[in-house]
């Protein structure tokens, strides 16, 4: 037989679930050959006074931490199958022995995988691969002798078996987990209709039959409910069972899931006829309207604060930026202002330093011209006397009107000519062309070498002064 030290975990799930004493608790556990919701039934069925209190109608509660898992479940048996009455103290007397033998073969089971668990950890070291393939199978084996039923194929099985014992006329449980089914009402804006199903009490028989299924409850749940229904031998039903922590079947809650929470609204234990728990389910749903109005008001006057505060936000953003765009128009015209300014003091500065320089030119060019004609002045030689032969009178007229002779020797250059020209006062051209009438010439420094009897200007000629620098 198991010792009480090999059930801990369960014989402490047992006592939670049903108030009885650890001594108790191990003695059903043992009795149920280690079926912890058996045991927790069989506790139930023998000492309803030890029953946990519940209410019937459950607070706001938000179900969302899993308990502990059960232990693996044998594949889904009958949960309609009419259960067995509470034995007499002469039929457990009757049943010890076989009692004892069903704890010892567990006790055996569960020594063998440990066992085999580390036979394979030293088998995959020193044994055959042949050896070691057909351990692995054997393992396997057993492994799945204690698989756990999947949520959605025990969800499949329990609605078929439902049906099948009770008719097509009760509501349509949907054929998932109860997780899947909280969020499907949640997609819908619907709330969630859970019947959880215990084949171990009396009232369940008579709930499904009577209650479950008449039509004015099924009519009312399919309008305004999601339905999801199990059996709480399975580990889907059980933990949610735990979450809710029911102690009274047949149970049927009521749940509504917002952001991937599920919120118990309603909890309602034990048999109720068809009419009672229509009342209780409209009673619970106005309830829950009344609740779900105050909060979306609350919402809404949040929303409605968020929304004033993004208006404002808004308005003072776009005031900012009205201002900051005012700032930005008067710095660009304030710079637009500065820099006219600047550039018209430039254009004054330059216009002065043009005219500083122009006058500049004006003086060193007038110096330049007085140096000029102080120097061909001083190069000049005497002129010949007036009427020696070979010499030729030559008369200049400036452009101002004036007319000055000089007598020149026929053989001199031209150049004395221009000598002669430079040294006036009444000159003031830096460049300059001389120009004959007749004959028709006009003579430059090109020409400045040749002698003036070659130009043809003996005995006598009359040149112009003709300015070629633009001088006034």
């Amino acid at each position: 037989m198991a010792s009480s030290s090999g059930h801990s975990e369960e014989v402490s799930t047992i006592c939670s679930l049903t108030g009885v004493t650890p001594e108790e608790a191990q003695f059903f556990l043992e009795a149920s050959n280690g079926d912890v919701q058996q045991a927790a039934s069989m506790c139930l069925e023998s000492t309803p006074s030890r029953r946990p209190a519940a209410g019937q109608n459950g607070t706001s509660t938000h179900v969302a931490v899993p308990p502990r898992p059960l232990p693996p479940a044998q594949p889904a048996p009958d949960p309609f199958a009419r259960p067995r009455g509470p034995r007499t103290p002469v039929e457990w007397i009757l049943h010890a022995p076989m009692l004892v033998i069903g704890g010892g073969i567990q006790l055996i089971v569960t020594l063998v995988s440990g066992s085999f668990s580390a036979i394979g950890f030293v088998g995959s070291r020193i044994l055959p691969q042949p050896i070691l393939r057909f351990f692995h199978r054997t393992v396997h084996a057993i492994e799945q002798g204690n698989a756990e039923i999947d949520a959605q194929e025990a969800a499949v099985s329990f609605n078929r078996q439902f049906t099948s014992r009770y008719g097509e006329v009760h509501p349509r449980f949907l054929e998932c987990s109860w997780q899947e089914a909280a969020v499907q009402a949640q997609n819908q804006h619907r709330s969630l209709f859970v019947y959880l199903h215990s084949r171990a009490h009396e009232d369940t028989e008579q709930f499904c039959s009577g209650t479950l299924c008449s039509s004015p409850l099924v009519d009312y749940v399919t309008e305004h409910f999601i339905c999801w229904g199990g059996d709480i031998r399975s580990s889907d039903a059980y933990r949610l069972s735990a979450q809710l922590r029911v102690s009274r079947y047949p149970c049927v809650a009521v749940l509504v899931s917002t952001r991937g929470r599920a919120k118990l609204i309603q909890r309602l234990e034990g048999h109720q006829s068809p009419a009672d728990l229509v009342s209780e389910l409209q009673r619970g749903q106005n309830v829950h309207t009344a609740q779900l109005a105050a909060q979306q008001a609350n919402i809404q006057e949040q929303d409605t604060n968020r929304r004033l505060r993004e208006e404002q936000d808004a308005a003072f953003q776009q005031s900012l930026r009205e201002d900051q765009e005012r700032e930005r128009k008067r710095e660009e015209k304030r710079k637009a202002e500065q820099d006219a300014k600047q550039a018209a003091a430039d254009a004054e500065r330059r216009a002065k330093e043009e005219e500083d320089a122009r006058q500049r030119a004006v003086v060193d060019a007038a110096e330049a011209l007085q140096r000029r004609k102080l120097e061909k002045a001083a190069a000049l030689g005497p002129a010949p006397p007036r009427g020696s032969p070979d010499t030729t009178a030559v008369r200049i007229r400036l452009k101002d009107g004036s007319s000055h002779q000089r007598v020149f020797s026929a053989q001199d250059p031209l150049q004395a000519v221009f000598d002669f020209v430079e040294s006036l006062d009444q000159l003031d051209s830096w460049q300059y062309s001389l120009v004959s009438t007749y004959p028709r010439l006009t003579l430059s420094q090109t020409s400045a070498q040749q002698a003036l009897s070659q130009l043809q200007l003996v005995p006598q000629a009359t040149l112009f002064v003709q300015s070629e620098d633009g001088s006034s």
